[in-house]
């Protein structure tokens, strides 16, 4: 069986431009729209492919997105403001009188146009797929899956017309008034009630559901009467003219309302959407459709009767069988015959085939009311109940309309628009929303924040007072050991103890060496002054510069002895042992036996367990105590663990939770204390399950703590432990001790003495070296010519290779194997002076009337041979060399070769009173 459905026209419209409008509006509020000109250009782009879509799941999916993003356009951009200078008009044409259009700048025009022609794409789609499904009948699936999506997307059609009469009640065009709209839904409902009850009826091959099928057509035919009373004057007024100046589209879920220089009545006489009156459509209908319907109420009317008859007589009941036969026969037969030749005349192909099948249904009718008449009137002989007695018929509702927010594809598209298009564009008010959460989310995080270091304090509180784990592995180490001794091991000892030993190891011969090495040196440079002063005292010639040089030696080597003094005393009877055993090394026996304890002595009288009471011999399982305790700290570690890794996890949540999209969507109607006090109450709970977590944890680690005191103290109330504990801590000061005086020992003593005999030893080399030097000096200052002083000098210069002289101006210099010396005239208060270290030292040299330089150590551990010490500019002599030494700062440490000397007469007389 297979009917004709009526298809909703489209409104057609005119390209807008929506990209400058809210470009300017965006640079204007945010300075920039750079972000989101893609967005703009796709958004205009797709009001433009609107206009060619066709009826089908692609035009269906744009229809969807381009009104998606109209609503998120609405809620992140006040339409009012970017539009103010009216620069935006949405031009949209009458659906059902084209020649009509109609012009507004309000969105809400838009956004009901876009809806309206939803719908009827929907409705279209759905009369396709149906029309598949009567073409495809030899195939079972495919007709059931083409026949099910008709039947949903009538339902869905008459959701977005139920969408649209509830949220735009006022209407600017005759196609948009509520009267229309609720015409419409009722439309589309009766349509998919038809196709639902078509379909039944083809199926019902044994007729077994003629109860159901006649429910089933009662409410076909009421959803066909109700749209023919809402139309039946519509084709009459199609020609009618109609005002719309006055009237605006209001979007209820936006309060938008457009401007109008003044009032009208409205578009339809106020009424009651839904009163059961129903309001009469002003849309200028198609004289077919009321025409159409009318027939149709009929129709479905008459074939309630007949299935009803139709299961009277399966029941047995052939009186009410031929009384609802009678019924249906005659409304078919007060169808006014001048109406359907109008009809034919003015329907075409559609018109036929509804025709065709009253027709047949009437012959149907009519000889199933004869055949059943004469077996009443021969066999059965019931009687037939008057017309006006017969029940009337229930009608069954099949179809039922779907929401729009429900929805499945609209869903999916909004979901992807409110991610995709114009994220970053969050109106001013939903900033000052989302600042006001997120200190609230703040002052949650901090709550749970002062929880967690209390809980830590707390725990390290009582960690510190219990002196855990480390009491506990002490106690676990000493009782590895059979004999309960207490005698440490080098793997006990301190690591940087260890170090210690092994550096003073590693330094102690050569330290040794140098010691001796100071001392022979200082010998060899007083027995090389000594013999200086005895060719001096002989000689008759002026020996005033060879004197004053050998002063200046004698005061160095005198301030050397001094500092060797206290250097040496660094290491002295007193701490010599210690240096002696820190000299073997780490791993000697004298080392280890510095950190050794005696055993505790053990009592001698030992119980016997026949003795013990349960106590005591629970007291005695030790082991199983520790790993206990053990056990417990790993729990509390764990717990710690846990409460660091929920307040990350709190962290990032809180980072993540976005909810600008929620207060954009709600925004519009909800004030903003509603807002704060039921949205954001709302969406903080989201976060109660890491509070509740939290505090499980706290719980938790508080009898953690408490289970992990009284098992210590129990362990420690132990007479064994105590011994052990006792015996430990004694172990413990005495390692202390030996550490504490090793180490004061090694920064105090070692380390100044071990660098002093380095720099020691550098230095007495440089002094030998001049004072032998000096000697040469003296021994060929008999000679009466330079001439013959430097020949002198070249021969017994055999100590190092020569080189030959240089004149540059006023200087001669000359090099040996040690430290390069230069002649040059210098003044008299050039002097021997110590520098802050043997490294900085430097030694005058004299040949004859003229100073040679002098003698500088460059380098750390001992002189340096290869570097020439700095000239001196030539200065004019003066007169005599009595002058005494500039006075160096104040020294630093009592070494000489750290410190400056200081100058004194008296000590020059030091080496010839010796």
């Amino acid at each position: 069986m297979k009917t004709s459905l009526l298809q909703i026209p489209l409104k057609k419209t005119e390209d807008v431009n929506w990209t400058k409008t809210l470009n300017n509006y965006l640079v204007s509020v945010y300075g920039s729209s750079s972000e989101c000109q893609q967005d703009l250009t796709n958004f205009n782009k797709l009001r433009s492919d609107l206009r060619g879509c066709h009826a089908d799941s692609t035009g269906i999916r744009l229809y969807f997105k381009y009104y998606s993003q109209l609503e998120l356009l609405d809620l992140r951009v006040p339409f009012e403001t970017a539009n103010r200078h009216k620069k935006l008009e949405f031009k949209w044409y009458d659906a059902f009188n084209p020649s009509e259009s109609y012009k507004q700048h309000a969105l809400a025009f838009e956004k009901a146009s876009i809806l309206f022609n939803l719908g009827a794409l929907l409705a279209k789609l759905a009369n396709s797929k149906y029309q598949e499904s009567q073409r495809n009948s030899s195939t079972s699936s495919e007709t059931d899956g083409a026949f099910k999506e008709s039947l949903q997307l009538f339902q869905q059609a008459a959701g977005v017309y139920e969408f649209l009469r509830e949220n735009f009640l006022h209407a600017p065009s005759k196609d948009l008034g509520q009267s229309t709209i609720k015409f419409l839904v009722r439309l589309t409902l009766g349509q998919a009630q038809e196709v639902f009850l078509l379909k039944v009826i083809s199926g019902d091959t044994e007729q077994k559901q003629n109860s159901l099928i006649a429910k089933l057509c009662s409410s076909a035919s009421v959803y066909y009467d109700e749209c023919y009373s809402m139309s039946k004057n519509a084709a009459e007024s199609k020609d009618s003219k109609f005002d719309s100046s006055g009237y605006t589209i209001v979007d209820t879920a936006t309060d938008e309302f457009d401007d109008f220089e003044e009032d009208a009545a409205h578009l339809s006489s106020d009424y009651d959407p839904d009163s059961s009156d129903s309001p009469q459509v002003v849309a200028s209908l198609d004289p077919y459709w009321p025409d159409s319907m009318f027939l149709k109420k009929n129709l479905y009317k008459s074939l309630s009767h007949y299935h009803f008859a139709l299961n009277s007589e399966n029941t047995k009941k052939y009186g009410e069988a031929i009384a609802h036969l009678t019924r249906s026969l005659k409304i078919l037969n007060e169808i006014d015959p001048k109406f359907l030749k109008n009809f034919e005349t003015h329907g075409g192909v559609e018109a036929y085939e509804l025709l065709d099948f009253c027709k047949y249904q009437k012959e149907v009718i009519g000889i199933k009311l004869n055949d059943l008449e004469k077996d009443n009137d021969f066999i059965y002989h019931e009687i037939v109940p008057s017309e006006a007695t017969l029940p009337e018929i229930k009608p069954l509702d099949s179809a039922k309309a779907v929401p729009l927010n429900n929805n499945k594809l609209f869903n999916e598209v909004s979901e992807n628009n409110y991610n995709n298009f114009l994220k970053s564009v969050v109106p001013i008010h939903i900033h000052e929303l989302m600042s006001y959460y997120s200190e609230q989310k703040a002052q949650f995080l901090r709550n749970e924040l002062d929880l967690v270091d209390v809980s830590d304090e707390e725990l390290s509180s009582a960690l510190g007072y219990l002196k855990m784990p480390k009491a506990l592995v002490m106690l676990k180490e000493m009782l590895q050991n059979a004999n309960a001794t207490s005698s440490g091991t080098s793997s006990e000892i301190n690591p940087e103890i260890i170090n210690i030993a092994m550096n003073i190891q590693a330094s102690h011969q050569t330290d040794t060496t140098n010691r001796k090495m100071l001392v022979d040196l200082r010998q060899q440079i007083f027995d090389t002054v000594s013999e200086v002063d005895s060719i001096l005292a002989n000689q008759m010639s002026d020996t005033s510069v060879l004197k004053d040089d050998l002063m200046k030696v004698k005061k160095s080597l005198f301030d050397a002895s001094n500092s060797d003094g206290k250097l040496l005393n660094l290491v002295n009877s007193e701490n010599m042992a210690l240096y002696s055993i820190l000299g073997k090394g780490p791993d000697s026996s004298e080392f280890r036996q510095l950190f050794e304890t005696k055993s505790p002595s053990k009592k001698s009288n030992e119980l016997s367990l026949l003795d013990m009471d349960e106590t005591q011999i629970a007291n005695m399982d030790i082991g199983g105590r520790i790993k206990a305790l053990e056990e417990t700290l790993h729990e509390l570690n764990l717990i710690k663990q846990k409460k660091k890794q929920l307040i990350e996890s709190l962290k990032e949540a809180i980072h993540k939770d976005d909810i600008s999209d929620i207060l954009i969507l709600n925004s519009n109607v909800k004030s903003v204390n509603e807002i704060k006090t039921v949205i954001f109450e709302e969406e903080l709970k989201k976060f109660d399950p890491y509070g509740k977590e939290l505090d499980n944890l706290l719980t938790r680690q508080k009898d953690v703590v408490s289970k992990l005191t009284n098992d210590w103290q129990a362990l420690s109330s132990n007479p064994e432990v105590k011994d052990i504990q006792s015996s430990t801590q004694f172990k413990q000061q005495t390692m202390v001790l030996q550490s504490k005086k090793i180490k004061e020992f090694y920064d105090n003593n070692w380390l100044a003495y071990s660098e002093g005999l380095t720099k020691g030893v550098g230095f007495y080399k440089q002094l030998l070296g001049f004072v032998q030097t000096l000697k040469n000096r003296a021994l060929n200052n008999s000679q009466a010519s330079i001439e013959d002083r430097f020949r002198a000098m070249n021969v017994n210069s055999r100590a190092g290779p020569q080189v030959p002289p240089q004149s540059s101006g006023n200087r001669t210099s000359f090099s040996t194997s040690g430290p390069q010396y230069s002649l040059e005239r210098r003044q008299t208060q050039s002097s021997i002076s110590s520098a802050s270290d043997y490294n900085s030292y430097q030694v005058p040299l004299q040949v004859g009337n003229q100073l040679t330089g002098t003698l500088s150590a460059q380098s750390s551990g001992g002189a340096s041979y290869n570097r020439p010490a700095p000239a001196l500019p030539p200065k004019p002599p003066k007169e005599g060399y009595a002058q005494q030494p500039q006075q160096p700062a104040k020294p630093t440490d009592g070494l000489i070769y750290n410190q400056p000397s200081t100058y004194s007469p008296n000590m020059y007389n030091f080496f010839s009173n010796s």
